[in-house]
């Protein structure tokens, strides 16, 4: 007979259920909805989604005496249902309970470590490795670890190799202080016996891989770390948490280098929860934990996930003080939005979830939740083997976008296509790891928001372009319309085997620069052509690979240097990009108006403002108190063809100036004296001008004249007028020339476009601007040639083409 408390926890768990169950239809799309419980076939400890969409779980099942039998159980979910009837029994001969867990970069999972039931070695660390083939449905052992692990964590990293991390030898919890890494396709173990753990706490860290590809720990104690697992392997202090120890808090890497810590208490024993949250950044010059939040609820024993909208679920917990109990659990659950930082809560769940449970993100966009025990004897007695779906809001928003089509594997860097009927409507495109949770903690959770573009029935998608970035594996893909509304996720695997188009291999992501910069790059033997930016402003194109930038003409703080690469045909295959932080060398802000984002096949000559169109000011021709520069040649109102000398004066307090045509940026200075070939711009009037800046980059004065270019039939003038079906022209040579020597290309486009390129029989040769090159034609053999170009706008998508033939006769 159940005792008195017992009665009345059970009475209260119906009365809670029965409000979860009746939340009212208008208020689900704001609030989600929670399903009415679903059996489980064991406390839901552990839960691991495996790439077919199938969940493995393991609880606390005790071995029978004189076996070591363990249970696990595989649970197949359609998408959409409630249904767990479909259960695969699998036993194994370790016992894998608060044993930790993660993917192989090909879907296997691998789990490290484990208790040693029954009784009195409870609580004892287990050494083995464990391995599930999901192809096979088969438990297979890997590689014997360096010691014991109870309660460890399990980190898959760039490599794809995986490391094993803390954990208690025995059950004084005696730490495991040296890391292992299971390396060669989890075949064999490599020790870090450089580093010593002692003063870690042991329990489920709480590990993610940082974009500088180095395991980033965020708790449970205090102090926050980097652990370098190359050689020995090294601990660097990153930064210390505001509110101290997050025993059986949740943490969750909510954007690439981001990571959100959230409740928890000072101590896995008699402690006060916290409804408190961190973020750090992880991408910052120097990260620091920063306040945000808080929830509504002060919790321990709760789990974090993330959402297919990148938002975070926080479900569970209790607020009481008690170790391990279920008094004043707490049922309404809360969403984390990145965008706002603030947490907002919604619908409540139908009982409680509190230690021993676990949440893991569906496939369909739900998210499953499991488990809880009756631990030392509390929770009214009651192991929950049952299981519950809440639906977020995002599914209460429209109809889901579908996808018809995706790739099984993509690699990094690289384009890839999904095919969807609903590609006009779609805004993100969220690829999400699958998810390995226990204990409160997604050893597998991260999320990479990935760019692309949208075509007919299809989107143009760049991949990961780092492993730092999202480690080898599968990965759930979500297409996600204006509505917020989520795809049921297609399952992709992201190649660890190929290298990225393109890799920026200098300045490092996060270093701190000033003056001249050498910027470097690797990339594949795909890749035609790169295009460099400065904080999203074009600023070269490749070859070369390498360039020198000019830090001092952006202001001081952080900036960010971005490469896409582009095949012989015109296609973006894939970017990086890096944050640094100028620190030093004068700081030359960028000066008001916009650049166009104007291409060059070579860097500016230094020091480097950015391109900037200015207006036009009223015409000056000599140097006063009151003007700076003074543009002395031509002057106001001549008439000019062909080569022009464009002279300058400027007063002793200019360091430098730019010049431009009509409005469009041409060269800097020093020099003061430039040639312009004005057969480049079409017959009539043009404005030359000129700003002078300072030595601290301010702009101290401006100068303007307007001029008229009357070319003549000797000099070539533009044979084709762009218009909106022709954007480009090749205005020299005409087609069916003969040339010889050194050739002069000449080019015209529309104000659609922002650059273009140029190639010798489909060979990259240069980009604009300038619209005009000089081609060497000694390069080529004697005989027929094409001279083409391809026009892009401002979102680097190819508008138009032209091209010329040309008889080569050196």
């Amino acid at each position: 007979m159940k005792s008195r408390p017992s009665i009345w926890l059970t009475l209260l768990g119906l009365l809670l259920t029965s409000f979860a169950l009746v939340t009212p239809a208008f208020a689900v799309n704001s609030m989600g909805q929670w399903s009415a419980d679903s059996p489980w076939p064991t406390v839901g400890v552990s839960l691991a989604v495996l790439p077919d969409g199938r969940i493995s779980t393991w609880g606390e099942d005790i071995p029978a005496p004189g076996t070591t039998a363990f249970n696990t159980f595989i649970v197949t979910i359609p998408s959409g249902s409630t249904d767990t009837s479909a259960v695969q029994t699998l036993v194994i001969n370790d016992d894998m309970f608060c044993g930790g867990f993660t993917f192989l970069p090909d879907g296997r999972l691998i789990v490290v470590g484990g208790g040693d039931q029954p009784a009195p070695t409870n609580g004892t660390g287990r050494a083995t490795t464990d391995i599930l083939d999901p192809a096979t449905s088969i438990w297979s052992s890997g590689p014997a670890m360096s010691g014991a692990r109870w309660y460890p964590t399990a980190t898959v990293l760039p490599s794809g190799d995986v490391l094993a991390l803390l954990g208690s030898i025995d059950m004084n919890f005696t730490t495991n202080e040296t890391p292992d890494v299971i390396i060669n396709d989890a075949t064999a173990i490599r020790s870090l016996t450089g580093v010593s753990t002692a003063t870690l706490y042991y329990n489920y860290p709480r590990a993610f891989v940082a974009p500088n590809g180095e395991v980033f720990l965020s708790g449970m104690e205090q102090t926050t770390r980097y652990l370098d697992t190359s050689g020995a392997g090294a601990y660097t202090t990153v930064a210390s948490s505001i509110f101290g120890t997050r025993a059986y808090g949740s943490a969750v890497m909510y954007d690439v280098g981001k990571v959100l810590i959230v409740g928890g208490a000072t101590s896995d024993g008699v402690a006060t929860p916290t409804n408190t949250a961190e973020v750090i950044d992880l991408n910052a010059q120097t990260p620091a934990w920063r306040n945000v939040g808080p929830m509504a609820y002060a919790r321990r024993y709760l789990n974090a996930t993330l959402m297919a909208d990148g938002k975070v679920l926080i479900t569970g917990g209790n607020s009481n003080s008690a170790s391990q109990g279920c008094a004043e659990a707490v049922l309404p659950a809360e969403i984390w939005d990145p965008a706002t930082e603030r947490f907002t809560t919604v619908a409540s769940m139908p009982h409680y979830r509190v230690y021993h449970s676990s949440a893991v993100l569906l496939p369909d966009g739900r998210v499953l939740s499991a488990g809880t025990t009756a631990a030392n004897g509390t929770c009214g007695g009651i192991d929950y083997k049952d299981a519950d779906f809440y639906s977020p809001p995002y599914l209460f928003n429209g109809t889901q976008p579908t996808i018809s089509s995706a790739p099984k594997t993509i690699n990094y860097g690289a384009q890839f296509s999904i095919g969807t009927p609903n590609a006009s409507a779609i805004t993100n495109v969220n690829l999400i790891a699958l998810g390995a949770a226990t204990h409160h903690f997604n050893f597998n959770q991260r999320i990479s928001r990935l760019t692309f573009t949208k075509a007919t029935n299809s989107l143009n998608v760049i991949a990961p372009t780092s492993s730092s970035l999202a480690p080898p594996g599968d990965y759930m893909l979500f297409i996600l319309n204006s509505a917020g509304v989520p795809s049921v996720a297609s399952i992709v695997q992201v190649s660890g085997g190929a290298s990225p188009a393109v890799q920026i291999t200098a300045p490092l992501n996060g270093a701190t620069v000033s003056g001249n910069v050498a910027v470097a790059t690797n990339v594949a033997s795909s890749v035609t052509w790169v295009n460099y930016y400065i904080d999203g402003n074009y600023y070269s194109s490749s070859p070369p690979t390498s360039f020198s930038w000019n830090s001092a003409s952006v202001p001081f703080g952080p900036h960010s240097i971005t490469a896409r690469a582009f095949s012989s045909g015109d296609v973006q295959i894939g970017s990086d990009a890096v944050t640094v932080n100028v620190t030093s060398g004068a700081p030359t802000p960028t000066p008001t108006s916009t650049p166009a984002a104007t291409p060059t096949p070579t860097p500016t000559p230094k020091p480097t403002p950015t391109p900037t169109r200015t207006a036009s000011p009223t015409p000056t021709t000599t140097p006063t108190p009151s003007s700076a520069i003074a543009i002395t040649a031509p002057g106001a109102g001549a008439s000019v063809s062909g080569n022009v000398t464009i002279t300058t004066q400027v007063s002793s307090s200019v360091s430098w100036i730019n010049v431009y045509i009509d409005g469009n940026y041409f060269a800097s200075s020093p020099p003061y004296t430039f040639t312009w070939n004005s057969t480049t711009v079409p017959n009539g009037s043009h404005t030359i001008s000129a700003s002078a800046y300072n030595s601290s980059g301010g702009k101290i004065g401006s100068a303007a004249v307007s001029v008229n270019v009357t070319n003549g039939s000797s000099t070539p003038t533009p044979t084709a007028t762009p218009t909106p079906s022709s954007v480009v022209a090749i205005t020299a040579p005409a087609g069916g020339a003969s040339v010889s020597g050194t050739v002069t290309i000449a080019t015209q486009f529309a104000s659609s476009v922002t650059w273009i390129n140029v190639y010798i029989d489909g060979n990259y040769f240069a980009s604009s601007p300038p619209s005009t090159f000089t081609w060497n034609s000694t390069t080529v053999p004697n005989g027929s040639h094409t001279i083409s170009a391809t026009a892009f706008n401002s979102s680097d998508a190819k508008i138009g083409s032209a091209s010329v033939s040309v008889s080569v006769t050196n």
